[in-house]
């Protein structure tokens, strides 16, 4: 696997950090440590930081978001984010779906579909060797902003009762407005697990889109 500038600065950087954090603790504890100077890893953490944004900067300049035809978005890329590769081809057909393209490569997709008089978000994912560079986030705000102008005025999803996603779906907006008892223990063959935590309830969060 091809990993990205961004994400090999990452974990520079948080090589570095380890080192700046051991440092530290010898030195409370005066144990000296040769040829490692504080001042030193100091500048070189500077460094790395200013890289990793710059980075981050380039990426997202260097991005397109935009619909495309569900027949073009990776699989792989959907189960990311949903196990259940019947599930993703039973409301993909029936979806539209918006993209983070880089060039002709996608980095991220949110797929969407219309229930009635609400819209559904099914699925946001992004390769995991993508993640944290903010692509997950500006790709929903992209998504909620064409479904507003398409007249939308209220969007819905389901995620799990705990983990980052809940954490990122609240900062966009969403709130929780419903609990589906066993969602997960009845619609899913393969228990999902996350932090070594088995995911049974599901929870369905709304936000309503202000028009102007």
């Amino acid at each position: 696997m091809l990993f990205s500038d961004a994400y090999k600065a990452e974990c520079e950087l948080g090589f570095f950090v380890a080192i700046r954090a051991k440092a530290r603790r010898c030195k409370r504890k005066g144990i000296k440590v040769q040829g490692l100077k504080m001042s030193v890893l100091n500048c070189y953490l500077a460094l790395l930081m200013n890289r990793k944004s710059s980075v981050s900067t380039s990426l997202q300049s260097s991005l397109i978001y935009q619909a495309i035809p569900a027949d073009h978005v990776p699989m792989a890329l959907l189960l990311e984010a949903d196990p259940s590769e019947a599930s993703v081809a039973r409301y993909l057909e029936v979806s539209q779906c918006f993209a983070a393209l880089e060039g002709e490569t996608v980095c991220g997709v949110c797929v969407v579909m219309n229930k009635g008089t609400k819209v559904e978000i099914m699925n946001v994912s992004v390769w995991p060797e993508q993640q944290g560079r903010g692509i997950g986030t500006a790709l929903l705000r992209f998504t909620l902003e064409q479904l507003k102008q398409q007249g939308v005025t209220q969007v819905e999803l389901g995620t799990g009762t705990f983990g980052h996603q809940l954490t990122y779906y609240q900062r966009v907006g969403f709130r929780v407005v419903d609990i589906l008892k066993d969602h997960f223990l009845n619609n899913y063959p393969e228990p999902i697990i996350e932090n070594g935590i088995q995911h049974k309830d599901m929870l369905i969060l709304a936000i309503r889109l202000e028009t102007e």
